[in-house]
């Protein structure tokens, strides 16, 4: 499995580059565009930094960085910090205001992966059959879901799970749910708890697609 040579991290400040410094340069830059191309607008708007060991703003190579990031409607702003998260995170009770950063994914997760996150998860790819998601808080899919996703700790119900087509084997929240025998939605559908029941609705009523 190849390495992830950027990962961006959402924060309440806004979000945090993460570039694997010993990825080459141009590996970096190429990288960048392409997951910008992929969520066709998702962070125009956003707020970044770069978490970089040569991210000084006179660096050339921070420069290059930083101009695709603008391109692509990008708000620059160094203040933002990233939270110290444990190295091996286990996924625990925690309160609907945490202030932990979702995970970011982009990527097709396939058959046989599960990916884990110790509050929100946002995936900018499909979630193919045999593949397990698991969150302390909510799941947002910029893609496909025929797979399981097991969104919100037990006691954590405000969590939900949204998907361009939610179609999933199997579907929890909070602990609640199970088998969902080839459910299947033409259009972005937020599954949520109400009376400790999963119900189906409209995305846009959660997200502004």
């Amino acid at each position: 499995m190849s390495k992830e040579l950027i990962t961006i991290k959402g924060t309440r400040g806004g979000l945090v580059i993460l570039l694997d410094p010993a990825s080459k340069f141009e590996e970096l830059k190429d990288d960048l565009e392409k997951k910008f191309i992929s969520s066709k607008g998702f962070f125009k708007g956003a707020k970044f930094t770069f978490h970089y060991p040569s991210s000084s703003s006179d660096n050339p190579q921070y420069i290059e960085l930083e101009n695709i990031c603008l391109q692509h409607g990008l708000v620059p702003n160094k203040e933002i910090q990233l939270p110290v998260l444990p190295s091996a995170p286990v996924i625990e009770n925690t309160t609907d205001d945490t202030d932990e950063p979702a995970r970011l994914i982009f990527a097709t997760i396939r058959s046989g992966q599960e990916i884990e996150a110790i509050s929100n998860l946002i995936i900018v790819g499909d979630v193919n059959p045999g593949a397990r998601l698991y969150s302390g808080g909510s799941i947002v899919i910029f893609g496909r879901c025929f797979g399981s996703v097991n969104a919100g700790v037990p006691g954590r119900n405000k969590s939900t799970i949204t998907a361009l087509l939610l179609n999933p084997v199997h579907l929890s929240i909070a602990g609640i749910g199970g088998l969902q025998n080839g459910r299947h939605s033409k259009v972005p559908v937020t599954a949520s708890l109400k009376n400790n029941r999963i119900v189906f609705e409209p995305a846009a009523k959660y997200l502004n697609f």
